[in-house]
């Protein structure tokens, strides 16, 4: 049987020649776009993890200020300007974020381990999907008087 997966994987192991010959089975019973995502990445053990923990700290920071930029609109909006378009923006930065964590890296397996790859792929399509209708939304409110009533 097998288990969708998702994340990155590292292997570490030593080249006792000059060649080595690797080998990699996927099995795509469950999704279309099987395989390899992000190309593979060789070299000494410490530039592979320099590597990684550069990626994760820029998804960090990323996530970070997207986390900010959410807050101070939900603060805009609950210190008294009641613009909807506010709400908006907050959510969508907050949905950004989250898609952000489903980077090169996937932050989220690291935050939440036990998360099955299936529920973490819903998860991920209920939030993109929320993203396109809030921008809609935002943008519906921005340009008010150009938007016919429904």
């Amino acid at each position: 049987t097998t288990e969708p997966g998702g994340g990155s994987r590292r292997a570490i192991f030593y080249v006792a020649g000059k060649e080595a010959f690797l080998l990699l089975h996927c099995a795509n019973y469950h999704d279309v776009q099987g395989g390899p995502i992000y190309p593979f990445e060789f070299g000494t053990v410490a530039a592979v993890e320099r590597r990684t923990l550069y990626e994760v700290v820029i998804t960090a920071f990323f996530i970070g200020a997207l986390l900010i930029m959410g807050l101070y609109h939900a603060g805009l909006y609950a210190l008294g300007r009641r613009n909807t378009g506010a709400i908006f923006v907050c959510l969508l930065c907050l949905g950004a974020g989250f898609r952000e964590l489903f980077g090169i890296n996937t932050l989220f397996y690291i935050l939440f381990p036990g998360v099955s790859w299936a529920t973490a792929m819903k998860l991920l399509f209920v939030i993109c999907c929320s993203c396109v209708v809030l921008l809609m939304l935002f943008l519906k409110n921005l340009f008010r008087p150009l938007v016919p009533r429904w």
